[in-house]
């Protein structure tokens, strides 16, 4: 390599470090950018300031249906906002977006907040760490009106005055129009995360669960239009699709 190119990389790794350094000291307009395009030379120059690019896009991997339907105006200008509030002191960005939806509420933002808060437990949920245990089919009989579950660490529900997860399921990047109260349980399954809608009164027996309540108080208070017969139907699809890890009795 020639000295002048050796000279202009190694300007560029001084500048990367530096960047690194004096993170989140700089200028306002160097926060949340787009990488650049063109020759090696140009691409590599990014890295001296690649902690405000990367930081743009690991806000983008974890939150790509609201990125989306904010539009490119609306998202730079809060993701910025928001970098500047909350800057990563760390080299793994994989928590960056961890107070985004607090943000986005304390600016009155509030059906942003929640499809934000919404993608956080997807992002959760897939890189969540299970202990591989899984409840076996010769185990089911075990289960009764005491019986207490230990929900799987990719385990989420979800509860809001807006169908975000129905947006989100729909895949057309526009929030919804109408509040609605949604009620949803988002789950992992093998290497996919998996987004279910429920009713009032799963929600119910799943959040009690959560609390580590039995399955007998769980099924107190539900409503007058529960069936029983729904309970078996719910028991196994929950069981069979690796929501918990583990029950006792």
């Amino acid at each position: 390599m020639k000295t002048a190119k050796k000279e202009k990389l190694h300007k560029l790794l001084l500048s990367f470090d530096r960047g690194i350094r004096d993170y989140p000291h700089r200028l306002r307009p160097e926060l949340f950018q787009t990488p650049m395009r063109g020759d090696w030379e140009d691409r590599f120059s990014i890295y001296g300031t690649g902690y405000s690019v990367r930081t743009k896009e690991a806000m983008e991997e974890i939150f790509e249906f609201l990125s989306s339907a904010m539009k490119v105006k609306g998202w730079n200008q809060w993701g910025r906002a928001y970098i500047e509030k909350y800057p990563s002191r760390v080299y793994n960005l994989s928590k960056i977006g961890e107070d985004f939806p607090k943000f986005l509420k304390r600016n009155k933002k509030l059906i942003w907040a929640e499809m934000a808060r919404f993608e956080l437990l997807i992002a959760k949920s897939f890189h969540a760490f299970n202990r591989g245990e899984k409840i076996s089919a010769e185990r089911f009989s075990e289960i009764n009106e005491r019986s207490k579950f230990e929900f799987a660490s990719s385990t989420f529900l979800f509860e809001s005055k807006w169908p975000i997860a129905n947006a989100w399921k729909s895949q057309k990047a526009k929030l919804p129009s109408k509040p609605k109260n949604e009620f949803a349980l988002i789950y992992r399954k093998s290497d996919q995360v998996f987004v279910r809608i429920l009713s009032a009164n799963e929600f119910k027996i799943l959040k009690s669960f959560k609390a580590r309540k039995n399955l007998a108080s769980s099924l107190k208070n539900l409503d007058k239009n529960f069936e029983p017969s729904q309970l078996s139907e719910w028991l196994h699809f929950w069981l069979t699709n690796d929501f918990f890890a583990d029950f006792s009795s």
